[in-house]
């Protein structure tokens, strides 16, 4: 996982200073000034906790990743939701739990209602900070398709701490670039970096073997500058592995510690615990969801599909039915697989509620326990379509290189998206690329906990 950069931490700094200054505010208001004291004392531990628990919050909903920090109505969509999802673990604390002594209904309300109000301004006030503050600037060396795409990433995103100084061509000048950024290709590198005051230079990776041009970059290492290839910036900045740029070689070169024995030891703890935990609760909601299924519509509570597994071993997935059934096992096709789309009529009104929480997964803990699935991995698809896939997307079957999973990397990176056609697939292989080459135990818990909050929040597909 990336590690925690200045930005975050004045970000909680503001957070927890907003909190506790929002909750004086709510005391101020109910109580006055001759009996704050008293009730601030009263208040403090419970709320101390709920601090805790929100920080959690907003951190596995992104509030303290810089990609997420723009002047947007998306950004204040966020906090609304992960305040909403605060409040109702402070409900779940100060009512469930007579521990702490308290039940401030109206102290709460009013709590969360001045945090979300000083906590909009202040992610608006850094966002607007930030995109007028010192920039990293950046030459493009080349202009290819992604670098082009990256440029006008860059553009349009100024929370990001990078801002394109030029693109570099050498040859075709890409009609998506704004003029005055094109740079033609010459000789008088120098003379461009000091002019445009780069301070990183980002080439393709293939640089190296041209002689002439790495000699070039070689005679400016004085001036400061910094080098980095761009498969290498679009993975840090993107949090995916740009297929198009990557080759054979890439594999054999970032993939050796696919076997650690720590690593695959924790991850099937890690799983078998949780499996244990979620088997309790699938016990208990089965016969609920089992009658809504079945008065819902006509076939089989669970349905069994043949999916694809790690080295490409086909293994029966087992979920809660959640479409129509066409079919004699309860599939919702009569003539081999099809993708689920965005609104499909195939799915039952009681299944698309499943869905939506995910609860048709729950079967699934019995192929965790098979160790035929892990809790985090890319998602098991059907072999039909991997057959079709690994024809047209490049490196698609790598991806079974480690076992599948009930949620991934992707899931977490794109929630809206479902992979319902060629575009997203490929768009999903790229995030379950990064996780294959960057995966490891915190990871796993990081997507686990962003994995339970979409639910909490009814987000994702």
């Amino acid at each position: 996982m990336k590690r925690i950069s200045f930005l975050s931490i004045i970000l909680l700094v503001g957070d927890i200073l907003l909190f506790y200054g929002s909750l004086a505010l709510t005391l101020l208001f109910r109580y006055g000034r001759e009996a704050f004291a008293s009730n601030w004392e009263l208040h403090a531990t419970p709320f101390s906790i709920l601090l805790v628990l929100w920080i959690t919050i907003f951190y596995i909903g992104g509030l303290y990743e810089r990609k997420f920090l723009k002047a947007t109505t998306a950004l204040q969509e966020k906090i609304v939701r992960n305040m909403l999802a605060g409040g109702a673990i402070g409900a779940f604390l100060f009512y469930l739990i007579p521990y702490f002594g308290i039940t401030p209904k109206t102290n709460l309300f009013i709590h969360i209602l001045l945090l979300m109000i000083l906590l909009g301004g202040w992610r608006m006030l850094i966002a607007r900070s930030i995109a007028n503050s010192f920039k990293i600037r950046i030459l493009f060396f080349g202009a290819s398709p992604d670098v082009v795409d990256m440029v006008q990433y860059l553009q349009t995103n100024p929370q990001f701490e990078y801002q394109p100084a030029g693109l570099m061509t050498l040859g075709d000048t890409p009609d998506r670039v704004p003029s005055d950024l094109l740079i033609p290709f010459n000789h008088n590198l120098p003379e461009v970096i000091r002019d445009r005051s780069v301070h990183l230079v980002v080439a393709s990776a293939d640089i190296k073997q041209n002689e002439a041009v790495v000699r070039m970059f070689y005679e400016i290492l004085p001036l400061g500058i910094s080098f980095m290839d761009f498969p290498t910036f679009y993975e840090r900045l993107t949090g995916k592995i740009p297929v198009s740029l990557i080759t054979e070689a890439w594999f054999l070169e970032n993939l050796a510690q696919l076997k650690s024995p720590t690593h695959i030891f924790l991850k099937r703890a890690l799983d078998i615990t949780l499996a244990l935990v979620g088997g309790v609760i699938t016990l208990a909601l089965f016969p609920i969801i089992a009658f809504l299924i079945k008065i819902n519509s006509p076939g089989p509570i669970l349905i069994r599909q043949t999916r694809i597994g790690k080295n490409k071993k086909e293994f029966t997935l087992v979920k809660f039915r959640s479409m129509i059934a066409l079919s004699k096992d309860g599939l919702a096709e009569k003539e081999g697989a099809l993708w689920a789309e965005e609104k499909d009529p195939r799915i039952t009104r009681v299944g698309g509620f499943l869905r939506k929480t995910h609860l048709d997964e729950l079967p699934q803990i019995w192929n965790i326990l098979n160790n035929d699935i892990s809790i985090v991995g890319p998602r098991p698809e059907r072999a039909e379509i991997v057959t079709h896939l690994e024809e047209i997307i490049p490196y698609y079957a790598m991806r079974h290189l480690i076992k599948p999973g009930v949620t991934g990397w992707a899931q977490v990176s794109m929630p809206q998206v479902y992979a319902g056609s060629v575009e997203e697939t490929l768009e999903k292989l790229q995030h379950d690329l990064y996780y294959i080459k960057h995966q490891n135990t915190i990871m796993d818990i990081a997507i686990i906990l962003k994995t339970a909050l979409l639910i909490a929040t009814r987000r994702g597909r």
